[in-house]
């Protein structure tokens, strides 16, 4: 977008698409364009309604909240875990 200052619009086709973490939020804010969600039905511009911005917000939080939690997930399945002779978990008895 900054090595073409003619283009304004934005076409996304959904918020978690575009922000992974609230510093991508900041720098398309920055760069003052019009955002198309596709998916959303919805158009951001600077001039839009409160609520739209609001509900916007939420969505980039939600987005935040799916990477921080996919990247859990990841990590837990990385993680050793206790196997048998088998590969295979076993529990112990009476446990």
């Amino acid at each position: 977008m900054r090595k073409h200052p003619d283009c304004r619009v934005l076409l996304v086709e959904k918020t978690d698409r575009l922000y992974r973490n609230l510093r991508d939020c900041v720098t398309i804010d920055d760069l003052k364009l019009e955002l198309h969600f596709v998916k959303e039905s919805l158009i951001l511009t600077n001039e839009s309604r409160s609520s739209d911005k609001l509900k916007h917000g939420i969505k980039v939080l939600m987005a935040k909240n799916y990477t921080d939690n996919l990247s859990e997930e990841v990590k837990k399945g990385v993680a050793p875990k206790p196997h048998n002779a088998y590969g295979r978990h076993m529990r112990r008895w009476g446990t």
